[in-house]
């Protein structure tokens, strides 16, 4: 068969997937992509269609094909276990995942262009568990994350990254528990996301020269885990200007070493608690500088102070505390210069080693914060 050929019978498959979910018509999609290179340079649309169960498992698209599910609707099993994404455009934009629907990326390679989600919504469960995403990007972009589930644990990222950019995310968790991400441009990248209750797992996570940015995201409420965590060689952790409405935040037990940096400065942090105990600080440089502190409980209890840069300068404190009780002042270069509103503290009385210790400016007491204009 010549190309037209077999496109046309692509295309009569697809038709029936779409016109009605033939069960019989998607398997043999499926069959096409599987070991035969002839078949992966086609196009496969299969948008609109709905999806109650699929076995795509082992699939191969890397002769500059095209498989579109956007706009499907997934309500049962899918399964898209080891397949490869090479060369070629795969798009679930828009797809609807329900709150039934379980569909599985697990040890999937995603190479050169990965697969997108821009705009789909998200409610049941979505795995990409031992992933290996090799230059290519998996964007959730604009996409609506609604009390599923969503995992990439054990995942590996080398200049390759997954975004969720002005995501707004209500109830999930989301799970990154011992990935590891290198390279240019590597994830995970939560900018001016909102992320609403859930919880946020990137717990023994290890990047090294890659950033994980949540810069301008607003938290209300959630719990994000960074636990164990080991930021290596340039890597970074960026959330400039993002907001934080309670919930609970912790890095115990982090590590941030070589050139990597923390940048934590123009943050607003509103009530709930913010733990660093025993966060080792030996990288390049940590920056809380021009944040908020309003009625917030953070903590660097056991904290390590070992080498680098730390800066407090210029923060905004109105209630709340900042405790270091048992840190270890041992070889930071720590500025502190709180600026306090009313009340709160910032307690450097309990240390547990003073042998560098912080430069601390007298605190300057601005009277309380301004009331907002009707």
């Amino acid at each position: 068969m010549n190309v037209d050929e077999r496109q046309r019978e692509v295309d009569a498959l697809c038709a029936r997937v779409r016109g009605g979910g033939d069960a019989g018509a998607l398997r043999a999609v499926a069959d096409r992509l599987r070991g035969d290179a002839r078949w992966d340079d086609l196009r496969y649309d299969l948008a609109g269609a709905t999806v109650d169960a699929a076995d795509f498992d082992g699939i191969v698209l890397d002769g500059g094909g095209r498989l579109l599910f956007t706009g499907a609707r997934f309500t049962g099993v899918a399964s898209f276990r080891e397949a490869r994404f090479g060369r070629c455009a795969v798009s679930f934009d828009r797809a609807v995942f329900a709150g039934g629907a379980r569909v599985a990326f697990d040890r999937a390679v995603f190479d050169t262009f990965g697969v997108t989600f821009r705009g789909a919504t998200v409610s049941g469960g979505l795995t990409f568990d031992g992933a290996r995403v090799d230059r290519g990007r998996i964007p959730f972009d604009d996409a609506v994350l609604d009390g599923g589930r969503l995992s990439f644990a054990g995942a590996t990222f080398t200049d390759g990254d997954v975004s969720f950019h002005r995501c707004l995310v209500i109830g999930t968790d989301i799970v990154f528990d011992g990935a590891t991400s290198s390279g240019y441009g590597a994830g995970p990248t939560f900018d001016y996301a909102t992320l609403d209750d859930g919880e946020l797992s990137l717990r023994g996570v290890r990047v090294d020269g890659a950033t994980i940015s949540f810069r301008g995201a607003r938290f209300i409420g959630p719990r994000v885990f960074l636990d164990g965590a080991t930021f290596t060689g340039d890597a970074a952790v960026v959330a400039v200007d993002a907001v934080v409405e309670g919930g609970r935040t912790s890095f115990d037990g982090a590590t941030f070493a070589d050139e990597s940096v923390l940048d934590l400065s123009f943050t607003a942090l509103t009530g709930g608690r913010v733990d660093f105990t025993g966060t080792r600080f030996a990288g390049r440089l940590a920056t809380f500088a021009h944040a908020e502190f309003k009625g917030s409980d953070v903590r660097f209890h056991d904290a390590l102070f070992e080498a680098g840069e730390v800066s407090f300068a210029d923060i905004y404190q109105h209630d709340g505390s900042v405790d270091f009780a048992g840190a270890l002042f041992r070889g930071s270069q720590v500025r502190v210069s709180p600026m306090v509103y009313e009340a709160g503290t910032f307690d450097l009385s309990q240390p547990g080693d003073w042998s560098v210790p912080p430069r601390v400016d007298a605190p300057k007491h601005l009277g309380p914060p301004p009331e907002d204009e009707d």
